[in-house]
């Protein structure tokens, strides 16, 4: 079963927001995205591939119609790599006269 999420009439970055969480709830298969919008079609491919998915995009009655293809191996888009944190405990960077 193709999951389906009309994206129509939303700005940028909503429609790329709701392709995550899309993605994120499904382990794999198939997800289309319907959208109005050539540069927010744009973001969607790009964000798909980035996290593994193959992507055909199909224009019918001035829409896109995004079918992205989520394998197995893709990785989550919510299991990104920690980021380290640093902490200054100073009001300046450096050491010698203020």
């Amino acid at each position: 079963m193709v999951e389906e999420i009309d994206v129509r009439g939303l700005n940028c970055p909503i429609p790329v927001v709701k392709t995550r969480k899309a993605l994120d709830e499904i382990e794999d298969g198939d997800l289309t995205v319907v959208i109005d919008r050539p540069d927010g079609c744009q973001n969607v491919q790009h964000f798909a591939e980035s996290q593994g998915c193959t992507v055909t995009i199909e224009e019918k009655d001035n829409l896109f119609h995004i079918h992205i293809h989520k394998p197995k191996t893709a990785r989550s888009a919510s299991s990104e790599q920690s980021s380290d944190v640093v902490l200054i405990t100073t009001d300046r960077l450096g050491t010698g006269d203020a």
